[in-house]
């Protein structure tokens, strides 16, 4: 069984604020809007067929999967997604970071192994 916490929320409009859950090793941290990172961020089908990353293809898949059922376990998430997941990569963890962005108006979520704190400050 995955469990799922509160780790922190920062500010009561979502807009401008963040929500961090932890589900089992995964933390989920959703914006109200984070916008600008399709230039530099991968496709999922471009995060299975390259090399880079060093994981291989079948743990690529165990991530992703574990990263929606993740994201899906946030209080916010809603479903339907503005456009296909991403994929970057974390300098500070050595792994990849998947974002997902769902239509309601922009909210972005970011699924990582580690809370990733520099990120309360965008």
């Amino acid at each position: 069984m995955v469990t799922t916490k509160q780790i922190m929320q920062h500010g009561n409009d979502l807009k401008f604020g963040i929500d961090v859950i932890q589900v089992g090793s995964l933390f989920v941290h959703c914006f109200g809007i984070l916008d600008f990172f399709e230039e530099s961020t991968l496709t999922i089908d471009q995060y299975l067929h390259t090399s880079q990353l060093g994981i291989d293809p079948v743990n690529k898949w165990e991530l992703i999967i574990s990263s929606i059922i993740a994201v899906s376990k946030h209080g916010f998430w809603e479903n339907d997604l503005r456009v296909d997941p991403r994929v970057a990569y974390d300098i500070i963890s050595d792994s990849a970071i998947f974002i997902f962005k769902i239509d309601n108006n922009g909210t972005t979520f970011i699924v990582s192994n580690r809370l990733m704190k520099e990120l309360y400050d965008y």
